[in-house]
């Protein structure tokens, strides 16, 4: 019966491409496919963690294992990854984001906002008087209403535009448009174990 199951009902869905095995990657739709693109061939895949971090709200709070967005204080997460490889060996990135707490729901649907950013500290930060418009933005991505789920989001232009500054780093900032009034909390760079940590997805030629 459980064979029936599989079959019928398809594979799990997949949090992280370890998950996949060797010559495999998980893609956007949270399903494992394989590790090519446009008929290119690949050496593999890499992960860096936040090299940095921050928040930006409008009310101070302690930075923990959660990296909260929107809700009342505005709060924004900041982030930053490096040192990228080289511009030409990138052929894809991907921003991986989890649920602070894997068995929560998400009250309201919403959407993920990210931004271009620009080098920081970490710590926190001052909230911006203004959000910059949503056309302005790098990438976005749902947020649906239901059983909280790691955010995927295809940043690959940025990260290779990034890996051609001197200092190969990409620095993001992460909002939340529309949503719950309560905001929404993924886990932060301090949370335990890497694998529910912030993260960018390599994929490299």
């Amino acid at each position: 019966m459980m064979a029936a199951c599989l079959v019928a009902c398809g594979a799990p869905p997949c949090v992280s491409s370890a998950a996949c095995g060797a010559g495999r990657v998980c893609g956007l739709d949270g399903t494992c496919g394989p590790l090519a693109v446009d008929g290119s061939r690949f050496a593999g895949s890499r992960w860096l963690t936040a090299s940095d971090w921050a928040l930006a709200s409008h009310g101070a709070g302690p930075r923990a294992d959660v990296l909260p967005i929107g809700g009342p204080s505005g709060a924004e997460a900041l982030l930053s990854f490096g040192p990228l490889p080289a511009r030409s060996s990138i052929a894809g990135a991907l921003l991986v984001l989890h649920p602070h707490d894997a068995l929560g729901r998400v009250d309201a649907g919403g959407e993920v906002v990210v931004e271009r950013g620009e080098p920081f500290r970490g710590g926190e930060l001052p909230a911006r008087r203004t959000s910059a418009p949503l056309f302005l933005a790098a990438a976005r991505s749902a947020l649906p209403a239901g059983p909280a789920r790691p955010i995927r989001i295809d940043l690959s232009a940025l990260a290779r535009d990034a890996a051609a500054r001197d200092d190969r780093t990409l620095y993001l900032l992460v909002r939340l448009h529309g949503g719950s009034p309560a905001g929404a909390r993924f886990a932060s760079p301090w949370a335990l174990g890497d694998r529910v940590q912030p993260r960018l997805e390599l994929t490299l030629h």
